[in-house]
């Protein structure tokens, strides 16, 4: 695997998931295979799919924040109903895999 780190301006349009760490593996997949049959409601030109996680703080922290969606080029006006847009510029690391191996990219990411 091969992470990076850089400063982006990521926009993103997808489904806001929750739970326990534990379960991330199971669920993130799960969540983004929902997002993408409902792929063809985003008045965007579709980029590559995304999965963004809140990093685990420490051994007390069971539960978390993802989204599961697409990246896309322009600012969004029109989001879908029940999907979030989310815009950031900061500096992020970075992992490619495949969505079936989620568990293992986010073991390396927390490295």
């Amino acid at each position: 695997m091969n992470a990076e780190k850089m400063k982006k301006t990521f926009r993103i349009v997808g489904f806001k998931g929750e739970g326990a760490f534990t379960e991330f593996n199971t669920e993130v997949p799960k969540r983004a295979r929902q997002f993408l049959e409902r792929l063809h409601e985003i008045e965007a030109v579709p980029g590559p799919e995304i999965a963004l996680y809140e990093p685990k703080r420490d051994s007390d922290h069971l539960e978390g924040v993802y989204y599961v969606g697409i990246m896309v080029d322009e600012s969004l006006t029109n989001v879908p109903a029940g999907m979030k847009y989310i815009e950031m510029d900061e500096e992020y690391v970075t992992a490619k895999g495949s969505v079936h191996h989620i568990g293992e990219l986010h073991s390396y990411l927390l490295k």
